[in-house]
């Protein structure tokens, strides 16, 4: 137990040299009843009778995460899913469920890696319904679904929300808010060339940073003379790493003048990394480059707030729309400030002595195009900049409002409404109809009343408002508004994001490494999901997995006895 929820290797090279068997020749030092046992030609430490420990022990998790779930009976819950390739090549999709508990705190649960035979949209909801039916959960209580959008999770027609939804209609699907907002970055970018070079050249910067011991020892030690400060690390953009970008420009910005010296002293030695820092430091030597990079730090900021955000597991759809407006309500006064930043960021750019920005020459278009007028021409580098910036945020803007309104969405806000309108007893009755006719399993004819009687005098903002005054009820006010509690289960158990599966994917990676590659998918399974939910497996009862252990065989019964 202690070395699975440690995520350490419980074998080794040889049979007598694993962590296992190490531990307790250590612990043998102090108890003749183990050194006399690991002297016993069947001592069960066959790796056959590992897999079976760790199988009990796992199970033991995942039922004791079940019974929370059905704790107040049957409770609509969601699957998050995703999936990523482990170091063998292998592709692994992890399960995570979402329920209410009975005080509507909102959990996400990891409950395993499965591998598909395929990674089609049939394949993959076909092992969602089996990882569905092995842990006792009905589809007829799926609520939600939140997946990544390609085209195997999120297609129409065949896609596995698609086709999951037609099994069970009531199951709304959102696409994940962290993968939208990083879509929403990596198009924008595309719509400024200057924007897009800039980050380009970041990228390019960090991996040369990691690749170069040299540029490192130069930079460090220019950073130590001009201040004594520690430096920022310079970072390649991940792409998988949502809020890897903010951090890999600002380290850039304001490290500038130490960028621009360690480039210089590197180009001037040999090689091949020579050659790459010269290159660099012809397009960081550029007054644009500098203001591209001061302008798309404006527009991540407010990206990154709400993807930090959007990856919380208490963070609701409601909240995440509502971030969204708001992260779009910034880019329009950053649009009616372009200028003053533009000035003030040529302004920094000229104290650090660059290059004076220049207008590029711009292709004239064919006349076919443009028409009998002349093509515009930006007259001024200010012009041009703030061309390419009103670009860069009307794009970002254009791509929020376009990826975050989907039909789960628009289903969503439909709920929501019944317990956030500003005229609830006017309308209450008849919005209350509509939703009964299409949440039948959970709504009755009940709703209507409850929500006038829960509603009289309260007007609420948002929903984490409507959910702390319900708990504010007592037991037995509580008991006679159950149509209200299902509303709110339906509200909370949405996804925002599939960000507590991607976060298991780094469990993958410390389980799974080339010195343990070759690790079944069950033997994963099992250590993934101890790992994983250390606190559970510290809460199983030892003597109930032995005794278990015992009964699944009759010989067994003769060397430990009756449990």
């Amino acid at each position: 137990m202690l070395l699975a929820r440690q995520g350490l290797a419980l074998r080794g090279h040889e049979s007598h040299e694993g962590n296992l068997r190490e531990l307790l020749e250590l612990r043998a030092d102090d108890s003749d009843i183990i050194r006399e046992w690991l002297k016993r030609s069947r001592n069960y430490l066959h790796s056959d009778i590992q897999n079976e420990l760790l199988g009990l022990m796992s199970h033991h998790v995942l039922r004791d995460i079940i019974k929370e779930m059905t704790a107040g009976g049957p409770t609509p819950f969601a699957l998050i899913v995703d999936g990523s390739q482990d170091v063998s090549g292998v592709e692994q999709q992890a399960i995570c469920a979402r329920y209410v508990t009975p005080n509507l705190d909102v959990l996400e649960e990891f409950i395993g890696f499965y591998e598909p035979p395929s990674t089609t949209g049939e394949a993959l909801a076909k092992m969602m319904k089996d990882a569905m039916l092995r842990l006792g959960l009905s589809i007829d209580h799926l609520r939600g679904l939140a997946f990544d959008g390609a085209a195997n999770m999120k297609g129409q027609f065949r896609g596995a929300q698609a086709l999951l939804r037609a099994e069970q209609p009531l199951a709304l699907y959102v696409h994940c808010g962290a993968h939208c907002l990083n879509l929403v970055v990596k198009d924008s970018a595309e719509a400024s060339a200057v924007i897009r070079n800039a980050l380009h050249a970041v990228n390019e910067l960090g991996v040369l940073f990691t690749e170069s011991i040299k540029l490192r020892s130069k930079f460090e030690d220019i950073c130590s003379q001009s201040g004594g400060v520690s430096p920022t690390k310079l970072r390649p953009l991940c792409p998988t790493r949502w809020t890897v970008r903010l951090q890999a420009v600002s380290a850039v910005l304001d490290q500038y003048p130490e960028v621009l010296s360690a480039l210089q002293e590197t180009s001037e030695s040999q090689g091949h990394v020579a050659a790459r820092a010269h290159g660099l430091l012809q397009i960081f030597s550029k007054s644009s480059t500098y203001v591209a990079l001061g302008l798309s730090r404006s527009v991540l900021e407010p990206l990154q707030k709400a993807t930090v955000k959007a990856q919380r597991t208490t963070c609701t759809v409601t909240e995440l729309v509502e971030m969204v407006d708001a992260t779009i309500s910034v880019f329009q006064t950053l649009r009616d400030n372009a200028d003053e930043r533009i000035e003030t960021l040529l302004k920094k750019a000229s104290s650090v002595s660059l290059e004076a920005p220049e207008t590029p020459r711009m292709k004239k278009p064919p006349k076919r195009f443009t028409g009998p007028a002349s093509a515009y021409q930006a007259q001024s580098p200010e012009e041009w900049l703030r061309t390419e910036y009103l670009a860069f945020l009307d794009t970002t803007s254009a791509g929020l409002r376009e990826r975050f309104k989907g039909d789960g969405i628009a289903k969503y806000k439909v709920l929501e409404s019944l317990v956030l309108q500003e005229t609830p007893q006017s309308r209450c009755v008849e919005d209350a109809r509509r939703c009964m006719d299409q949440w039948p399993p959970e709504l009755d004819e009940g709703l209507a009343s409850e929500l006038q009687v829960f509603l009289r005098d309260r007007r609420f903002q948002s929903l984490p408002e409507v959910v702390s005054a319900f708990r504010e009820l007592n037991g037995g006010a509580r008991s006679l508004l159950p149509n209200v509690e299902r509303l709110l289960r339906l509200l909370l158990v949405l996804p925002a994001s599939s960000a507590t599966a991607e976060r298991s994917f780094s469990s993958l990676r410390r389980l799974k490494t080339w010195m343990r590659s070759s690790m079944t998918q069950r033997r994963l399974n099992d250590v993934a999901v101890l790992h994983v939910h250390k606190d559970r497996a510290a809460n199983v009862n030892p003597r109930a997995v032995a005794a278990e252990f015992v009964a699944l065989n009759p010989t067994r019964a003769s060397t430990f006895g009756k449990m």
